[in-house]
């Protein structure tokens, strides 16, 4: 796979580390992110570069954004996604001011099913909010923007068994090494016909795959069927191993502590408006952080503005340390249950709040999707709703849900 194989139609937005660009291939509309090997350099962002591509390629759930390839060039890094023609929960928001709550609910509860998923397998989002949702041509929300999660330790020792993708993913290194170039090149009208590449003269940007007990794999290999990697060049070293290792992770699999509040030490990263405490306090993080930024995200759906919005960032961290919500105010326009349901998702002990999970059994989440007598009978009404709305296009490259090019 190469760039020359896409036609590269649009520019969607622009990101801290490179452009997100919709382009086509084989009929079908992807959204290209092309991320700048010398800002990862520069940044020193390449841990968290690895770790959004081994979490993307495992991803094959509901409400969960699908990388569907991912290749380089001398210059970029490519992650050919799937195409959500809707925008963001952020952009739709800015339209109607707040959502009512019967729509509130819809995504809410179609973002926890997500938040589960991830819980499920050791992973921690750690940047929810409203621009990390996309909306799909259907209705339905996708989880996106992985770059900023975090792999819990259990979920690191039991990563190599699963999807051949994950095999790939266990200790493959980028290894960046001299100077990276300072721009990311321009991609409009670089077609699969007219592309010549950027290739000016050879950037030192190399893979060492190390031999290991799992066998030397390619990196950056294509996907297929949107759930997992071609598997080329792969060895028949530590066969043992690997059947060793699955034995191992099948029983820890169904592990019922897998969704408890493990904490982990973690950067300060995110956005303010929605991070936990114990982030901005203790810098540790747990998958119940998460479920405090899908609450800081329910009450701006609710009331169209963030819990802890203040005029300064110093002043929203204070705010978050305390869990300073004016609910005498608030409450006026929340019924008792969704007021409930934030009240829980907001507490500062991450202990009491409820997982991504338990969420799904809330008495807001009946009153919507009817009181089930399983979860996954939840899950299977909440995928089978039908959407509050659906983007109205004029043609399938129509970008009327992103910003206008001259914002970009």
């Amino acid at each position: 796979m190469r760039l020359e194989d896409f036609d590269v139609r649009k520019k969607i937005s622009k990101g801290a580390f490179g452009d997100v660009y919709l382009a086509k291939y084989d009929g079908k509309y992807f959204a290209l992110k092309a991320i700048d090997k010398g800002n990862i350099y520069r940044k020193n962002m390449l841990r968290e570069i690895v770790d959004e591509k081994d979490i993307l390629s495992q991803l094959s759930a509901p409400f969960m954004v699908q990388m569907n390839y991912c290749f380089q060039s001398t210059n970029l890094i490519y992650f050919a996604m799937e195409y959500c023609c809707g925008g963001d929960l952020a952009g739709l928001l800015r339209g109607v001011k707040y959502f009512e709550e019967p729509e509130a609910v819809f995504y809410i509860s179609q973002i926890a099913v997500g938040l589960s998923y991830l819980h499920e397998r050791g992973i921690i989002h750690r940047d929810l909010k409203p621009a990390n949702i996309l909306l799909t041509a259907n209705g339905t929300i996708k989880l996106s923007d992985f770059g900023l999660a975090a792999k819990s330790t259990q979920y690191r020792r039991r990563q190599v068994f699963g999807t051949p993708g994950q095999v790939r993913s266990f200790k493959q290194r980028l290894i960046l090494r001299g100077s990276l170039p300072e721009k990311t090149p321009a991609l409009i009208g670089k077609t699969r016909t007219h592309h010549t590449g950027c290739r000016e003269e050879p950037i030192p940007f190399t893979l060492d795959l190390s031999e290991d007990e799992l066998g030397a794999e390619d990196i950056f290999a294509e996907v297929y069927n949107g759930d997992c990697f071609e598997r080329r060049n792969s060895k028949n070293t530590g066969s043992d191993s690997r059947k060793k290792i699955k034995r191992h992770v099948r029983r820890l699999s169904s592990d019922p502590k897998l969704d408890m509040c493990e904490y982990m030490p973690s950067k300060v990263v995110g956005s303010p408006d929605y991070m936990s405490p114990e982030l901005v306090q203790d810098h540790q993080v747990c998958s119940k952080s998460d479920c405090w930024s899908l609450g800081a995200v329910l009450y701006e759906f609710s009331l169209g503005i963030p819990p802890f919005n203040s005029d300064t960032i110093n002043e929203v961290f204070e705010k978050v340390k305390k869990c300073d919500v004016n609910w005498e105010e608030s409450s006026e326009f929340l019924s008792e249950e969704m007021k409930n349901l934030l009240e829980k998702l907001l507490q500062l002990d991450p202990k009491i709040r409820p997982s991504a999970r338990e969420i799904l059994n809330h008495p807001v989440i009946n009153v919507y999707f009817g009181e089930r007598s399983t979860i996954e009978e939840t899950i299977q009404s909440i995928k089978e709703a039908e959407p509050p709305v659906t983007p109205q296009l004029s043609d399938p490259e129509d970008l009327l849900y992103f910003e206008t090019p001259s914002d970009l």
